[in-house]
């Protein structure tokens, strides 16, 4: 592919020429952007590839050189980090013929030249990729070739050119050096002429450094590289400004101003007038990475879109996936020309889990064209509307992913053990972390009870009890709708619970009445820790049979005086949290105890009875007991004052 693109590039040479002749200025930037900002996105700029840290800024105040540019707007300087940004001024856009032969100039002042094994060229020409045609443009790795290295020498350094531009740098022998050794901090004109012959391993590269604008001649040196040297520049589209290296490359610390490039000597020098003037679109990103998302759900980002010399309003078009809108189908020059620029909301929604990527193009009259590459993981879900269908185990498993996009209220969140309940019209589950498992603790700073939410995203696990544990596959993925919803507890008996089907009772919230405490846990075995809520549950009863009240741990009860409690009966609403061994209730704060009054008391003064009757009922040991099984042995106390041994 490479080699038909050079050879096509070769073909059309007496094209260029032609351009030649007259002289056509392609680039003429003194970057007159504020000081600080980001390059990127300013004029032309965009990025070559995807590389983002440490991007290349403009530096407070330019160059200049007697007898060919005084200071004028800004300058960038350049960093010899690693993985630092790299950006591309292109002059070739999809859709027209790349060229053959160009001169590309820079006022350059370098600070400092690392010492290392290799060289990493600082300036260089980009064009195409090799493998693609298409494939170049803003955070694209298109190719790179023909670029101006630096070297340490003596107490300066040395500039050379060549033809083969590489990631991790190239040897310092394949490059051609410039036997001048020039100063640090002073500014020299670097300009430079790529010619792209037909044929492999023959590209021609030479240097000029502070030459007259009179005569090519005296040039500082001219590569005379063989074959060996391979070409890694596929056809002359833009220029670019590198920066970072690598671990074994170096690449110098400079400071970069009056970029140009043209078809001809003379227009370095005298660059047209009106060669500023071509209508130019800009994005303040190359390209939106949703990351993972999950089928049924909706993304959203904003991209900000300026723009400079248009000649009509921007359109907005691509997206042919389907799964890609915009808020806007275009764009007023006016809205984009202004120093805001203009602000598009672009929303996924993913449908098919076999598409990943698409592309949003924004183009104006006269040619001028940007796009905005959209990408995306897909993960394939299960929808399902309401809470219940995840009881039902014949038809999914806890391998499924679920996508759950209908709308639950959170009845209860217990920060102990990172987990929230959440119930609709048909069933609740409880949502909870499994860390252990390689997921993320739910995040409870974002829901609260009484937020309604939906698009709930994770993995189900059937509990023993038959109630089903929902394990967000991140730790909020899910969104909320809105807050302060109230849910009706279901008015239950402790009895009703045991025999319901778990889909109908578990993890929703209930209320029970008349709940009397156990008796057993008033003073044994330990008072001291029965006597205050501390225990992880009280057995109590209900005119129904007997029953539990788990504790959460960060109740605002937690922790305090059981007094009072035995002595009354309660109403008492929570979260159905068993049902086997008993079923149990688990307040939420200490406003779901409502006091019923006290328990009637084992006597009754001034009424005479003719026929005792059971007042109390106690174990053999002593202890008082709401109910006893049938075969038990018991005493009971009689109105009438006395005590009876009974097997019930």
């Amino acid at each position: 592919m490479r080699n038909l693109l050079k050879t096509t590039a070769a073909l059309l040479m007496l094209a260029a020429v032609g351009i030649a002749a007259s002289g056509e200025t392609l680039l003429n930037e003194s970057f007159d952007y504020a000081a600080g900002s980001a390059l990127y996105g300013q004029g032309k700029w965009v990025r070559y590839g995807q590389k983002s840290s440490n991007p290349i800024t403009v530096a407070q105040g330019g160059l200049e050189l007697d007898g060919y540019a005084a200071a004028k707007g800004n300058s960038v300087v350049l960093s010899s980090a690693t993985g630092s940004e790299s950006v591309q001024s292109l002059f070739r856009d999809k859709g027209t013929e790349p060229l053959t032969q160009v001169y590309y100039s820079a006022l350059v002042s370098l600070q400092s030249v690392p010492a290392k094994s290799k060289v990493a060229a600082f300036i260089s020409l980009t064009g195409a990729n090799a493998y693609d045609d298409q494939k170049f443009g803003d955070g694209e790795a298109g190719s790179e070739g023909g670029g101006v290295f630096a070297q340490p020498s003596g107490n300066g350094y040395n500039l050379g050119v060549s033809r083969n531009v590489l990631t991790n740098g190239s040897s310092k022998s394949s490059v051609a050096w410039s036997d001048t050794e020039l100063e640090f901090g002073k500014t020299y004109l670097v300009v430079v002429k790529y010619s792209q012959l037909e044929g492999v391993g023959n590209d021609e590269m030479t240097l000029w450094i502070n030459p007259t604008a009179t005569s090519e001649a005296n040039a500082s040196v001219v590569a005379q590289e063989d074959a060996s040297v391979g070409e890694s520049l596929t056809d002359i589209r833009g220029v670019e400004l590198r920066q970072g290296g690598s671990m074994v490359a170096s690449m110098p610390a400079v400071q970069i101003d009056e970029v140009r490039a043209a078809t001809t000597w003379s227009e370095i020098f005298n660059p047209a007038s009106g060669s500023e003037q071509q209508p130019e679109i800009t994005l303040s990103q190359s390209g939106i990475n949703f990351q993972r998302a999950y089928e049924g759900l909706t993304y959203k980002a904003t991209v900000n879109v300026k723009a400079a010399n248009l000649q009509g309003d921007i359109e907005v078009g691509g997206m042919t996936t389907g799964q890609i809108s915009a808020s806007a189908k275009s764009i007023t020059a006016q809205q984009a020309q202004s120093e805001q620029g203009a602000n598009v909301e672009i929303t996924l929604h993913v449908t098919n889990p076999a598409i990943t990527r698409d592309v949003v193009e924004f183009t104006s009259q006269g040619g001028v064209r940007k796009t905005l590459t959209v990408e995306w993981q897909p993960i394939e879900t299960v929808a399902v509307t309401s809470l219940k269908e995840l009881y039902d185990d014949s038809n999914h498993n806890m391998t499924t992913l679920y996508l759950f996009n209908g709308r639950a209220v959170v009845t209860a969140v217990d920060t102990a053990f990172y987990t929230f309940y959440a119930q609709d019209g048909t069933a609740a589950v409880e949502i909870r972390s499994a860390g252990g498992a390689g997921y993320d603790e739910v995040d409870l700073g974002a829901v609260k009870r009484g937020d309604s939410i939906t698009n709930l995203v994770g993995n189900i696990v059937y509990g023993d009890d038959g109630g089903v544990d929902f394990v967000p596959i991140a730790k909020d993925s899910w969104t909320v709708l809105s807050s302060n919803n109230e849910v009706e507890p279901l008015d239950v008996t402790f009895a009703q619970m045991g025999q319901m089907p778990s889909a109908d009772i578990m993890f929703r919230l209930v209320r029970v009445s008349n709940v009397e405490f156990d008796e057993k846990y008033r003073n044994y075995p330990d008072p001291t820790y029965y006597g205050k809520f501390n225990t992880p549950y009280h057995e109590v009863l209900d005119p129904s049979g007997i029953g539990r009240l788990y504790y959460f741990h960060d109740t605002d009860f937690s922790g305090t005086s059981t007094a009072g409690f035995f002595d009354h009966k309660w109403q008492v609403t929570g979260i159905c949290y068993y049902l086997n061994p008993r079923a149990a209730v688990s307040p939420r704060f200490r406003a779901d105890f409502k006091d019923l009054g006290p328990i009637e008391s084992s006597a009754v003064e001034g009424v005479t009875e003719t026929q005792p009757t059971v007042k109390a009922v106690y174990d053999i040991s002593g202890r008082r007991l709401r109910a006893a099984q049938l075969g038990t042995l018991c005493i009971e106390r009689m109105s009438d004052g006395t005590a009876r041994l009974v097997k019930r």
